[in-house]
């Protein structure tokens, strides 16, 4: 029989109020305490990754009646919770008793004087209070992985293109806006503010963050080790792998936005703010002199070759070894212009691995950077050398000049850059090859042992070194005739760029060499007719980038090295 609208409107009334009275059993009122607690049995009872239990333990809740507010320390943390936020919210309605709960979530800020705290370093800190978890070295040592520079992170892709191994071409297809010379203008061009693309659009400069954020984990690491179960040897080597990062970083970083190292002028010279606490919430940094910059680079570096030579455990090329470690002091003290310690640690190098690749058995479609490769002794970055790459093929080639530079006998000329339709590309590495983008590699120990004894006047040691180097990478030999000390120095950083060419080395050493005058030919338009000349002054202010313009933007009370405008000439 057809219900009635009176019986079918009791029935809903009814219904009604059992639903209401249901949802009044389930307003059970709930302290801060116990948000904490819950939070707590969520993450004991979850399989959430390592950031996301940081995430909820890094800041009190805040309860107001049935709102509850979760504060998190950056938007990657934040971008973490999101994800889980359905199934937190369920948690929490059942652990609480409560079916009006409405969950929040957000960046802290911390108040001062009515205004939010700024915050120099905002990059993805997943390593934040990770104090509070307090794990074994197994786990601690996985998780330090986040702090190598992994084949996912692409830094500082703009490095080769300021240099004089490059050129532009505009290709055929429309050059302005869609290309990717477009995104590099800002750096080929040597601009005041080059992260702005051609269009004027921001094209957000990586490093700075990248690196902080890689300092940050070492710093927890360092901070958590005393506390963490493990023998003392795995405590130690990993500890050395954490000295060495935070040194590599700072390293980086004051070679990126420090002044050129001169030791006459190191103490008044600007370097690099420092960060030594695991927490981004510091209100204001300094930049150290360069000097100072360096004394505290060093200072690490030390601490981590005594700890991983002490340690002395086998490991893969994906590891930070004594070897690696030895090496960044090589290269730590050329920059120096420390040339006896630079010595003294490439000999340690060659101690510890002395073999060199030859590449002459080598052909136009094979790489360099591959597991069979003896040179490679740590393996870091992205495979791409983007600009470079033959994703970008024509954008910004390698240089004709610097191609023809090399000797027709170099077996380097067909194996370090390869003829792409017509463009001629970085060939150095590629996906699957077993290594990743970039090396450090016994090559550059010989070249940084040449260096300095060519620049102590010992240049017969450093011809030896020459020699031995191109004996792997000259189809026919090719004598030397050089003598003079000058000579030699000019021989030492020539044969520097062809072996570590789009390495990213040649921006620094140029840097610290003569720091000389350089032209780049641009192309403005869209029919490829209208060419600008842009230069490089020598010793211009241009060889020291900026701040990001993120971090000028946080933080406006660093100092900043002002790069002079540069309009360019038209010449076409």
């Amino acid at each position: 029989m057809a219900e009635t609208r009176e019986s079918l409107q009791v029935r809903q009334e009814e219904g009604s109020a059992k639903v209401e009275d249901n949802r009044v059993k389930a307003q059970s009122e709930f302290t801060v305490a116990d948000v904490i607690s819950a939070l707590e049995s969520y993450i004991a009872t979850s399989k959430e990754d390592t950031t996301v239990k940081i995430a909820l333990t890094s800041h009190t809740p805040k309860v107001q009646g049935f709102v509850i507010t979760l504060e998190v320390d950056n938007d990657f943390l934040l971008s973490k919770v999101t994800d889980i936020h359905p199934y937190l919210l369920s948690f929490l309605t059942k652990r609480l008793n409560n079916g009006f709960i409405t969950l929040n979530v957000q960046v802290y800020t911390e108040p001062e004087n009515g205004e939010e705290k700024r915050r120099l370093f905002t990059a993805k800190d997943k390593f934040d209070h990770f104090v509070q978890i307090n794990p074994a070295v197994s786990e601690l040592k996985a998780l330090f992985g986040e702090g190598y520079i992994r084949n996912n992170t692409s830094i500082h892709t703009y490095l080769d293109i300021m240099t004089d191994d490059v050129e532009e071409k505009a290709n055929t297809w429309p050059v302005m806006q869609s290309d990717i010379r477009g995104d590099g203008y800002g750096y080929f061009c040597w601009q005041p503010n080059p992260e702005y693309r051609f269009t004027g659009a921001l094209n957000t400069d990586n490093a700075w963050e990248t690196y902080y954020s890689k300092i940050l984990i070492a710093n927890n690491v360092i901070d958590l080790l005393d506390d963490a179960e493990g023998i003392q040897s795995d405590k130690d080597d990993l500890l050395g792998e954490a000295y060495f990062l935070r040194a590599y970083c700072y390293f980086m970083l004051v070679n990126l936005y420090g002044e050129p190292y001169e030791k006459e002028t190191a103490d008044k010279a600007l370097g690099i703010p420092f960060n030594y606490e695991h927490s981004v919430r510091e209100r204001t940094y300094k930049r150290e002199t360069l000097a100072r910059s360096y004394e505290l680079i060093e200072k690490d570096l030390i601490k981590s070759i005594q700890l991983l030579e002490a340690t002395d455990y086998t490991k893969t090329v994906f590891r930070i070894s004594k070897g690696a470690a030895y090496l960044l002091a090589s290269r730590f003290y050329l920059y120096k212009k420390d040339y006896e310690q630079a010595i003294s640690y490439a000999d340690k190098v060659l101690t510890v691995n002395s073999a060199l690749y030859d590449i002459r058995t080598l052909t136009e479609e094979d790489y360099v950077f591959t597991k069979e490769n003896p040179e490679i002794i740590w393996t870091y970055g992205d495979y791409e050398v983007n600009y470079l790459s033959a994703a970008y093929r024509g954008c910004f080639p390698v240089s004709m000049a610097f191609y023809n530079s090399f000797h027709a006998n170099d077996a380097r000329k067909r194996t370090y850059v390869k003829d792409d339709w017509g463009d001629l590309i970085v060939g150095k590495g590629a996906a699957n090859t077993g290594v990743y983008g970039f090396a450090f590699r016994t090559a550059e120990a010989y070249l940084n042992r040449a260096e300095a004894n060519a620049e102590l006047g010992h240049t017969d040691l450093a011809l030896d070194d020459i020699e031995h180097l191109r004996k792997y990478r000259y189809e026919v030999e090719v004598p030397i005739t050089v003598s003079t000390k000058t000579d030699v120095i000019q021989l030492v950083r020539q044969e520097r760029r062809f072996e570590l060419c789009f390495e990213q080395h040649r921006w620094f050493d140029l840097r610290r060499w003569d720091r000389p005058r350089i032209e780049h030919i641009y192309t403005t338009d869209m029919n490829s007719s209208q060419k600008v000349k842009f230069v490089l002054e020598e010793n211009d202010k241009a060889y020291t980038l900026p701040l990001p313009v993120e971090v000028k933007e946080f933080d406006y009370n660093l100092e900043n090295i002002n790069r002079p405008e540069r309009k360019g000439v038209i010449v076409q």
